[in-house]
């Protein structure tokens, strides 16, 4: 029996290269595996004007059209899960089971952690546009906020990818969560930093019928650190 081909999604500011380690599980398996790059990253071209997350849907149809594929299991980090959740709404025909790994497609609730990071945001914005800010803000501060703007996707881009960002994270996706009827598997690092647990718990009763997983002292990057337990979570789902 022929297995089936399992398209994987990396995150922001990642490329197709980095699920290749979780993708080889699967190869050995037995299942066709594709790691493609969005556009804009790894190797592929960046696009001629700022995307939005339709965008990258239609991408992605175009993608498996080319290939010839359909009826695919999509498995998502991040970003990536972005881009499924709206394709899998529109698309539903392609997809037989969906995977999605620390995919931020809920608002969370602003701790006052999260509150100061938009906080350091909005600052290098302005930092950005030339403003003196280091003439009143103390030293001290001013280096915390200086590597905290290191550390984020939105001062790591430039141009068109920069404003790319700012248009899919502002995307409420909330509302299509309930219109997903693909069979579902969310997977979290139980201490996820970027997308918190809170998020995956939300999304699991948003989507029906979805079984959650949650990975015991992990962070985000659970594809890439707990690659074999991720994978063995995702084969139980696929054999259900």
């Amino acid at each position: 029996m022929t297995k089936q081909t399992i398209i994987f999604l990396h995150g922001w500011g990642k490329s197709g290269e980095t699920m290749q380690p979780l993708a080889s599980l699967f190869r050995e398996k037995g299942y066709a595996t594709y790691t493609p790059d969005f556009p804009g990253f790894g190797g592929a071209e960046p696009p001629q004007k700022p995307w939005r997350v339709d965008d990258y849907v239609e991408w992605l149809k175009q993608y498996l059209d080319e290939k010839k594929l359909s009826r695919i299991i999509l498995v998502t980090q991040s970003f990536g899960g972005r881009v499924a959740i709206k394709f899998a709404v529109r698309y539903p025909q392609y997809l037989e089971k969906l995977i999605m790994m620390g995919a931020p497609g809920m608002k969370e609730k602003l701790s006052w952690k999260r509150w100061l990071l938009k906080l350091i945001i909005r600052f290098g914005k302005w930092w950005l546009k030339g403003a003196t800010w280091e003439l009143w803000v103390p030293w001290i501060l001013r280096k915390y906020i200086e590597r905290k703007l290191s550390q984020l996707d939105y001062f790591r881009v430039q141009g068109v990818m920069r404003a790319t960002l700012t248009n899919v994270v502002n995307e409420d996706l909330h509302p299509y969560l309930k219109k997903i009827t693909t069979p579902t598997l969310l997977v979290w690092g139980e201490h996820d930093e970027f997308v918190p647990l809170s998020i995956g718990r939300a999304m699991q009763k948003a989507i029906p019928g979805t079984q959650l997983v949650v990975i015991p002292n992990a962070k985000h990057g659970i594809y890439r650190t707990h690659s074999a337990e991720v994978a063995q979570h995702i084969f139980a789902f696929l054999l259900k």
